[in-house]
């Protein structure tokens, strides 16, 4: 693992940490780190580099928009207790039939994971960090 990859995700995991006394409902911004993207189920997870990505609300509508300028629209499924947020995608990637389901826990740990028929049936989950942005 790199120096800077290192850092990197150590400063975000510090920001997660204040995630905790973050309510989810209460957070309209995050910014998050994704350092490793696992393909399939027989192949080893990737660590060679971080994508990052923010996640803003607007309304009842999360978009997800990353590096390249991508923006996808997520929804919020489930209760929003507390426990986890979580966010689905129901168009992330039609030509795929791709959904994407991302969770954030109240420590800031993250899981994006993406289904759909890529050749064939598959998932690529990434997981990382995600912290809240001040208002």
């Amino acid at each position: 693992m790199s120096v800077i990859r290192l850092a990197t995700l150590s400063a975000l995991a510090l920001g997660g940490v204040l995630a905790k006394s973050a309510d989810a409902g209460a957070v309209d911004k995050f910014t998050c780190a994704f350092g490793a993207e696992c393909i399939g189920i027989g192949n080893p997870c990737k660590e060679d580099e971080i994508k990052q990505v923010t996640l803003t609300r607007t309304g009842e509508v999360w978009m997800l928009q990353g590096e390249n300028d991508t923006e996808i629209a997520f929804v919020q499924v489930g209760a929003g207790d507390g426990h986890l947020l979580n966010l689905l995608s129901t168009r992330a990637d039609p030509a795929a039939s791709a959904v994407m389901l991302l969770s954030v826990a109240p420590n800031g740990r993250a899981f994006l994971s993406t289904h759909g028929v890529f050749r064939e049936l598959q998932v690529v989950v990434n997981s990382g960090i995600c912290r809240p942005e001040a208002p």
